[in-house]
């Protein structure tokens, strides 16, 4: 068995249009906000943290919240050069 001490960092990066959710899906999750939780737009990217058990690894998942507006797209890119994990948000009833 692998000791509870040993240690990694993975990054996730949540990607989807402006008001699609990614703020409030997070903090749904992290800080389970309740259900009229009315999160603020994220301006350029935001970061969390959360730690888990996995397999008898701690892993420390830096979650980067990006925005969806256009003019911050460069900063995006940024983030999400190099990545492994992303989670993709979308509105299914944006027809677009």
């Amino acid at each position: 068995m692998i000791s509870h001490n040993t240690f990694t960092t993975e990054n996730v990066v949540l990607l989807g249009n402006s008001g699609v959710g990614k703020t409030y899906f997070l903090e749904r999750y992290l800080n389970k906000a309740s259900a009229n939780f009315n999160p603020s737009y994220a301006v350029g990217v935001e970061l969390r943290h959360i730690d888990m058990l996995y397999h008898g690894y701690k892993v420390t998942y830096k979650l980067w919240d990006t925005t969806g507006q256009q003019q911050h797209d460069e900063i995006s890119k940024i983030y999400i050069r190099n990545q492994r994990c992303f989670v993709i948000l979308y509105d299914v009833s944006n027809k677009e």
